[in-house]
């Protein structure tokens, strides 16, 4: 399987130049380069300005900026005017490496960057000096110099955290993950990379988080390649994954309008179903891997496209190489032969190992089917040749030393950061003292006051009983309309759920025991007919009670009808589209954790004919009641909403019932509801007893039951939880 690692460098390598004119606009800085008076400086400033705001991305205009910037600088300027030059010359070859590297001349790219990065030296540019640490870092990993990556990485990351630049930290986390991913570290890679979307995030950097989904997506195609072996189960659940975290990059992407970045998505999912097959399908195996390989050349295919639209020559050698071996993989020798000579002429050019390793891998398969043995052994001692330069015994150990110096210097920083801390911490307590000298002056202040306002108020005794009786009637009022609008929403809410009518024409014997801890309510139950005509009911428990319970438990319903309605049958699909329905929406409510509510929840999907059910538990269990035994169904550890566990699908199953079966669905508000002579928790196997001692009743008395011992238990302690129980015999 090939490796993917396609990395646009032209998009990460990107740094900003300074925004001299930001409010500046085009025309005001056509003026300026126009009007000949002007100082060079001046004019240099604005042509900088124009260039950084047109986004232009050609050679020839940077490199007349940084010559220019050279021809004032040798007339040995004063030094403010001085200072402002270097600035501007070192931000003009910084966007010259950045152009360099998009047509693939990484050597050129480096000189550019190793120039820059002096000349910020040199004006103790610290912010720069870390920008190009970092970008010369990323240029060698690319040229397969592992050990100079890391040296210089780690020089940029030393420099961005003592500046607490998140930004620049998470760009450097993000390029250390990959060369730990480089070299086969999944779990440290994946560590750097969970760092990376969490500075993103916190910080709203849609930009950084979608590179942070993209390579999180690449840790767990590696893990297809380097762990899951011949388990094609763990092969279809990585692929999954790497999916879910690829669509994510690209939605962002997409809403930011970079090309770039979703051609390189569009080529990294061609190669996931490529090289598993569709890891949705249900077919087949055989089935599977043939429609994942029609689906991979299809994004492959537009990948090529837009690259070549953007004239990005080394994303069009990627794109070239992975098509090649796509084509080779569905017989197409001819065509695959020539994709993949492209892809390694591209690569010899710009003398990239790992490319000219992949493109001759390809070459070599196809010349061995084709018979051509002299061209096959040719293209083998290439592919070994690149092999062994990238992972050549010294790189390992110069990764090894590498690593050391950056958990020393980690370790420095963290030391540093805790005796500034002490310090800051003796001038709070400092402060904190004086606040309490001065809060207690005003109580003193306050209370003098308040006698005051008491002693007037004696006074006026009979003014201020007329004003409480007005203020009485008034929060009456208020109540009555609060009361009334609360009576409202539970109309409102009680709309959303199953009906009586719904529940007699589908079930023969059930109950519905539904007890809110308010008036309305977290919990709910809903029922409803599929799209294979079987009926399914759904008891859930929402975040929340109360108000704010039923405000989630209606947003919930709404998840669940619309996934439904998209002709989802099966439980466990249909609880996965809810969460991500769910997620979508509570994204932007504003809070640090990005919405994490949602619901604990069973569905089953009755199959009357067969005698069966379908069934999907999100950390809440399905009970099956026969022959006064319990047969439980556990839930799984997830809800359905944001959790740490939210990219894994919920699984569900089938039943097979028999004659008799009583099927209980419940929330948690009867096991936790606290009463008793000690006044402690019911507790989940007193009521599994409970259950069983009541399931030979009719339903009808079984709900009396429930409602007279929930009552008794309870007694004059307050309800700490909505109830819903649902039982059914079938």
């Amino acid at each position: 399987m090939k490796k993917i690692n396609n990395i646009i460098l032209f998009f990460v390598l990107f740094v900003a130049t300074s925004q001299v004119f930001a409010q500046t606009d085009l025309d005001s800085l056509m003026s300026i380069i126009a009007n000949k008076n002007n100082h060079d400086t001046t004019i240099i400033e604005a042509r900088a300005e124009f260039g950084e705001l047109k986004m232009i991305y050609r050679l020839s205009f940077w490199d007349s900026i940084a010559n220019n910037c050279e021809e004032l600088l040798n007339n040995k300027p004063k030094d403010n005017v001085r200072k402002k030059l270097l600035n501007l010359q070192a931000s003009s070859i910084n966007n010259l490496g950045v152009i360099s590297s998009s047509t693939g001349g990484l050597e050129k790219t480096l000189r550019y960057f190793e120039k820059g990065l002096e000349i910020n030296q040199e004006i103790n540019n610290k912010i720069g000096e870390a920008e190009l640490l970092s970008n010369i870092g990323a240029i060698n990993k690319s040229l397969g110099r592992v050990a100079e990556a890391l040296d210089y990485l780690n020089k940029s990351f030393v420099i961005y955290k003592s500046l607490k630049d998140q930004n620049g930290i998470s760009t450097v986390l993000s390029r250390i993950g990959l060369i730990y991913l480089s070299k086969k570290d999944a779990k440290n890679a994946l560590i750097k990379f969970n760092e990376n979307l969490k500075i993103a995030t916190s910080h709203e950097n849609k930009r950084g988080m979608a590179t942070a989904y993209g390579n999180i997506a690449l840790v767990y195609i590696d893990i297809i390649v380097d762990e899951c072996g011949n388990s094609n189960e763990c092969r279809l659940e990585s692929a999954r994954i790497g999916l879910e975290n690829y669509i994510k990059s690209l939605e962002i992407n997409e809403e930011l309008g970079n090309k770039r970045e979703i051609a390189t998505l569009y080529n990294n999912i061609g190669d996931v179903y490529n090289s598993v097959g569709d890891p949705y399908c249900k077919d087949s195996e055989k089935e599977c891997e043939k429609k994942g390989k029609e689906v991979g050349l299809v994004y492959s295919e537009k990948s090529l496209a837009i690259r070549e639209e953007l004239k990005d020559l080394r994303g069009i050698m990627t794109s070239l190489i992975n098509i090649g071996y796509l084509k080779f993989n569905m017989g197409l020798l001819k065509e695959a032969e020539k994709f993949g000579l492209r892809g390694f002429q591209m690569a010899s050019k710009f003398k990239m190992p790992r490319d000219i390793r992949n493109s001759t891998r390809l070459l070599t398969y196809i010349y061995e089917k084709q018979g051509k043995g002299l061209e096959a052994l040719e293209m083998y001692r290439l592919q070994i040749e690149m092999r062994d330069s990238l992972n050549s015994e010294s790189a390992q150990k110069a990764v090894a030393e590498q690593e050391a110096k950056y958990e020393y210097e980690k370790q420095k920083i963290k030391d540093d950061e805790m005796f500034r801390q002490q310090l800051l911490e003796e001038k709070h307590i400092e402060h904190k003292q004086q606040i309490i000298i001065y809060s207690i002056v005003f109580i003193l202040l306050l209370v003098v006051v308040f006698l005051f306002i008491i002693f007037k108020r004696l006074e006026t005794t009979k003014q201020q009983k007329f004003v409480i009786e007005t203020q009485k009637h008034e929060v009456e009022e208020a109540h009555k309309e609060i009361r009334d609008s609360i009576n409202y929403a539970e109309r409102i809410q009680r709309s959303f759920l199953a009906t009586n009518e719904l529940l007699d024409n589908n079930l023969k014997e059930y109950f519905v025991f539904f007890q809110p801890k308010d008036v309305v309510s977290g919990d709910f139950y809903w029922a409803g007919k599929l799209a294979n005509n079987q009926f399914a009911i759904i008891n859930a428990d929402s975040t929340g009670h109360g108000v704010p319970g039923a405000i989630m438990s209606i947003l919930n319903i709404s998840s669940i009808e619309e996934a439904i309605k998209e002709g989802s049958t099966v439980p466990s699909e249909i609880f996965n589209k809810t969460r991500k329905f769910i997620i979508k929406r509570l994204s932007k409510d504003g809070s640090a954790e990005g919405g994490k509510d949602g619901m604990d929840a069973s569905m089953i999907s009755f199959d009357f004919e067969n005698n069966k059910f379908s069934y999907a538990a999100a950390q809440n269990p399905i009970w099956v009641m026969r022959n006064n035994e319990l047969i439980e169904i556990k839930g799984e550890k997830m809800p359905i909403g944001k959790h740490d566990n939210d990219g894994i699908p919920f699984v569900g199953g089938e039943f097979e019932t028999q004659k008799g079966d009583v099927i209980y669905t419940l929330t948690d508000g009867f096991q936790d509801q606290f009463g008793g002579e000690k006044g402690k928790k019911f507790k989940v196997k007193p009521f599994k007893n409970y259950l069983i001692s009541i399931a030979h009743l009719p339903m009808q008395e079984q709900r009396k039951k429930l409602n007279e011992t929930f009552s008794s238990w309870k007694g004059e302690e307050e309800q700490v939880d909505d109830v819903c129980i649902i039982g059914v015999r079938v």
